[in-house]
């Protein structure tokens, strides 16, 4: 191989260095300029994350003290949280709000809300029955489920040994559902949803005079129906 050509190669070769060592060098600086921007965009998320953080808007975990407790999808929990609203003298503040919106979206005419006895979790024979509210001349019947899937012929029993007192019969869900063991009598039961009780909540609330607030029991309770149970988050 003669001399001439070596040195052609030797040129080439030098050049393409050159020309690999001018593109890396481009590609670093494009590379510190991108890593420059990244510092920027993040130094400025961080700003503006400690200024959430100082207005207490950087808000994380649970919503609600229910849901903290692990308790926002128990049944008996928030069957208890029902019957408390529905009771005119609670420290919800409520008065009797929320039980005439609960009589009327079930269509009951009574003579009065008083006197109203509230039970839970009352018994007969081998049947229980969730809620139970009395006002003069009706009874309602609650059957509230959450997760839980109905017992042997559970509605049948339930309209059966409470017949002598002719109930309204409801079937509170998540979903509206009708029950599945109600046999012929699946008719005589109002299907209602967690996120109607929620929305009968709300109209009480909308309902008290300027200046006064429900307990905040109320406000979590809400919360947690509308976050879980219900057709909108809050």
């Amino acid at each position: 191989m003669s001399a001439p050509t070596i040195a052609a190669w030797e040129h080439r070769l030098a050049t393409l260095r050159a020309d690999w060592a001018t593109l890396d060098d481009r590609r670093a600086q494009a590379d510190r300029a991108m890593v420059a921007n990244w510092t920027t965009r993040l130094d400025s998320m961080a700003g503006e994350m400690a200024w959430l953080r100082e207005h207490g808007d950087w808000l994380g975990g649970p919503r609600t003290l229910l849901e903290a407790a692990g308790l926002e999808r128990n049944e008996l929990v928030l069957t208890a949280g029902l019957a408390w609203l529905l009771d005119p003298e609670g420290f919800h503040r409520l008065g009797d709000r929320l039980l005439v919106g609960f009589l009327d979206r079930l269509g009951v005419e009574s003579t009065s809300t008083q006197p109203v006895r509230i039970v839970r979790e009352e018994q007969r024979n081998d049947t229980r029955a969730d809620l139970l509210v009395r006002v003069p001349g009706v009874t309602i019947l609650v059957e509230s489920k959450v997760g839980a899937g109905e017992q042997h012929d559970q509605c049948i029993r339930l309209a059966a040994e409470w017949a002598d007192e002719h109930p309204v019969l409801v079937f509170l869900t998540r979903d509206g559902r009708p029950p599945t063991t109600a046999g012929e009598g699946v008719s005589d039961w109002w299907c209602l949803r967690w996120a109607d009780i929620a929305a009968d909540v709300e109209l009480a609330i909308s309902a008290l005079p300027p200046g006064r607030d429900p307990a905040p029991g109320v406000h979590d309770y809400l919360t947690t129906l509308h976050h879980h149970h219900g057709e909108k988050l809050a």
